[in-house]
């Protein structure tokens, strides 16, 4: 078994894996999401997300937003497409991980950041970071305040759903087993309890539901990597 995120599905289109997120695996249940934010400092003088556009818009030329693992990935790409929404031109400042990010932001190097509950909540609860919006599709119990970008007018977001798969062509029976196993799973308090500890959101999808999402990320991802120049290129 292996686990499968939307990373399985943007590598191969990126650069030569070796593999097919389609062809090459059986897309058997997803289990939870990762959620992303748009983060500031507590120092910062942005209190909501109309806070920092407005400034955005005021200032053009001195807006700049991290992005965890560097550039062509979820932050990067969901930056580009508010601003472009927005018809702004924010630099996209890549780093290595969220760590990074993290300390460049609390230093002020950065306007804002895009990155993951899971490295925001930590800071959040120290009183150093603050979160102004969600790229989920739904509000998460731990910033209950905190809109969705859907709330704020944007038909972008990030789905970043975490799975277990298999090799191709595996049998409908054993494919059903092993679903019927980590759906019991997931339904445990224990398994909740550890997802909301985690700043993860639960999201269940059956071998159907999941394989349609990986066809539907797919088709996407490859839109999106060609249009910001991230797909590789096909060969001559």
């Amino acid at each position: 078994l292996v686990v499968l995120s939307l990373s399985t599905i943007r590598q191969p289109i990126q650069q030569d894996v070796g593999y097919d997120a389609l062809k090459d695996f059986t897309w058997i249940t997803a289990l939870a999401e990762i959620n992303f934010g748009v983060v500031v400092a507590a120092d910062s003088p942005f209190k909501t997300w109309a806070d920092l556009l407005a400034w955005a818009k005021a200032n053009p030329s001195k807006v700049s937003y991290g992005c965890p693992s560097g550039l062509g990935n979820s932050a990067h790409i969901f930056g580009s497409e508010i601003a472009a929404r927005e018809k702004a031109d924010w630099v996209a400042v890549p780093f290595k991980a969220s760590n990074d990010c993290m300390v460049a932001l609390l230093g002020g190097q950065i306007t804002f950041s895009i990155d993951t509950t899971l490295s925001a909540a930590p800071q959040v609860k120290a009183g150093k970071a603050r979160v102004l919006a969600l790229a989920t599709s739904e509000r998460m119990k731990l910033f209950p305040g905190v809109p969705v970008t859907r709330e704020l007018g944007y038909d972008v977001l990030i789905e970043s759903p975490i799975g277990i798969g298999g090799p191709a062509g595996m049998s409908p029976e054993i494919v059903q087993t092993l679903h019927d196993a980590f759906k019991f799973a997931s339904e445990q308090p224990s398994f909740t309890t550890m997802l909301e500890q985690g700043s993860l959101r639960p999201w269940y999808m059956s071998p159907t539901e999941f394989t349609r999402f990986a066809q539907r990320a797919d088709a996407e991802q490859r839109q999106l990597m060609a249009k910001y120049g991230f797909a590789k290129k096909a060969p001559a």
